[in-house]
């Protein structure tokens, strides 16, 4: 009797092995599709515009399944949204309304890996005449500060 309950729980603890194998061969293969050593890069890194802006492009090196594409910064637009492997993305900058120079960033993501496009856009054209000249409506002599950038 002995020998037949000992043989059960040999048995049991078989069983309890083999399930618990079973199931942790049933899991993926690789979950993280991430190849070991990851390339994202942008080239070029910098790109500038005129006050009219325009339109360039920017060659992104990779080995990843996809990646992402952001624009942070006033006028600044991108396409495509998306990629994968090698491809070519298209920055816009819209002409500039201000009198002051502009900056921004487009990042390509995937995952944790980043590659990032600086952005830069001089400012338009403009007469800067300083504030505070109060001219009476009767007329007068006065003076006023002119810079021009």
């Amino acid at each position: 009797m002995q020998q037949l309950l000992s043989l059960m729980k040999i048995f049991t603890r078989f069983l309890l092995c083999l399930s618990a194998f079973a199931i942790i061969s049933c899991g993926e293969d690789n979950p993280d599709p991430t190849p070991e050593n990851p390339v994202l890069q942008v080239n070029p890194t910098e790109v500038s515009f005129g006050q009219e802006g325009g339109s360039t492009t920017v060659n992104v090196t990779s080995n990843l399944d996809s990646w992402t594409v952001t624009a942070e910064g006033e006028g600044i637009s991108v396409s495509p949204s998306t990629g994968s492997k090698d491809g070519m993305i298209t920055i816009t900058m819209a002409p500039s309304t201000s009198g002051y120079d502009r900056t921004g960033t487009v990042s390509v993501k995937s995952g944790k890996t980043i590659a990032s496009v600086k952005v830069s856009q001089e400012a338009k054209s403009t007469l800067i005449v300083g504030s505070g000249t109060v001219v009476p409506a009767v007329g007068g002599a006065f003076s006023i500060n002119i810079q021009y950038n």
